[in-house]
């Protein structure tokens, strides 16, 4: 069972780009200064009834300076600054924070006090899903024994560090009861479902 959805990435991108476009919208101008583009530049500067367009066209906020790329004037001000950084913060949060790798995993687990207890459960569990989920129901003190153990799908980080680093670990196959594992909550019994790395 892997995630097919494309929905997630779609929306992903779908925000990046509105954020640059909004970055470039607001720091960019059409190769002028003024707010009517390339119109003063086209009217003559000898033409006294142009005087306004000349205005226009020299008119520049104290504030802002102007960057020269490939003949575009990129206008830099406080706005562009601001927008710069909100896109910038966005390509973090979509690549690092919202999971951009894509990892997520399916597990079930038994949760008891002791170490012991979950020794002799493996035991009795082996390797069996079925026994693994009627044991988790009958002895397990998580509420996820209502489910056979099942804690769903999850993304790294959202376990408790040694959990998470047994479910991601390569190195640890599918579809076999691990652990034990002591976090925490106490010693946990695990058996991963589905993962994709």
């Amino acid at each position: 069972m892997t995630d097919s959805s494309t929905h997630g990435p779609m929306r992903t991108w779908k925000c990046l780009c509105m954020s640059i476009a909004i970055s470039v919208l607001v720091a960019s101008s059409n190769g002028s200064g003024s707010p009517l583009g390339g119109v003063a530049a086209a009217a003559s500067w000898d033409d006294p009834e142009n005087d306004i367009y000349k205005q226009q066209a020299l008119a520049k906020p104290w504030f802002t300076s102007s960057l020269v790329i490939g003949g575009t004037n990129f206008y830099i001000s406080p706005i562009s600054i601001v927008s710069f950084f909100f896109v910038v913060i966005n390509c973090y949060y979509i690549i690092f924070r919202s999971g951009g790798s894509g990892a997520f995993a399916r597990a079930n687990h038994i949760l008891v006090a002791e170490e012991e207890a979950a020794k002799r459960l493996k035991s009795k569990v082996g390797n069996d899903f079925a026994r693994f989920q009627e044991h988790a129901a009958k002895y397990s003190s998580c509420p996820s024994k209502n489910n056979g153990g099942d804690l769903g799908k999850f993304k790294p980080g959202d376990m408790a560090p040694p959990f998470d680093k047994t479910i991601f670990n390569p190195e640890n196959p599918i579809h076999v009861t691990l652990g034990p594992i002591q976090t925490q909550f106490g010693w946990h019994l695990i058996f991963i479902q589905d993962r994709k790395l």
